[in-house]
């Protein structure tokens, strides 16, 4: 649904927010060398709420981008009013990062799903750096 994506290296983003079955999960990865593989970053993975259809959902993502202790990274997530993620783990790599709205399941590219159609409204997108 959204994700924090690196002008670097060609990883998972150190920020995400994604549908896992039925659950929409918050992903925060970070690591301080400027070349880091996926099987070297620190990861760790929220529940945040259960998919709603048909009902607008509010979210509120607070970063401060950190891939370094030294950085005092700092991830919140409020969903619909509740705060969900108060995370200071590493949540970006040693690299340009610009946000990213939208659908992804690069699966569809490759072989059938048994979901054929997704639908997914933005609104009301405040940035601040």
């Amino acid at each position: 649904i959204c994700q924090l994506h690196d002008a670097g290296p060609s990883i998972n983003p150190p920020f995400a927010i994604i549908v896992k079955g039925s659950e929409l999960h918050c992903i925060v990865r970070g690591h301080e060398s400027p070349n880091p593989t996926n099987k070297d970053v620190y990861a760790c993975s929220f529940k945040i709420a259960d998919v709603t259809y048909d009902k607008w959902m509010n979210f509120v993502i607070y970063l401060r981008e950190g891939y370094t202790e030294a950085h005092h990274p700092k991830t919140m997530v409020w969903v619909n009013g509740v705060k969900k993620v108060d995370s200071e783990n590493l949540n970006s790599y040693n690299a340009t990062n610009y946000i990213k709205f939208g659908q992804y399941k690069p699966i569809w590219g490759s072989k059938p799903t048994n979901v054929d159609k997704r639908i997914i409204y933005f609104d009301n997108i405040h940035y601040i750096n």
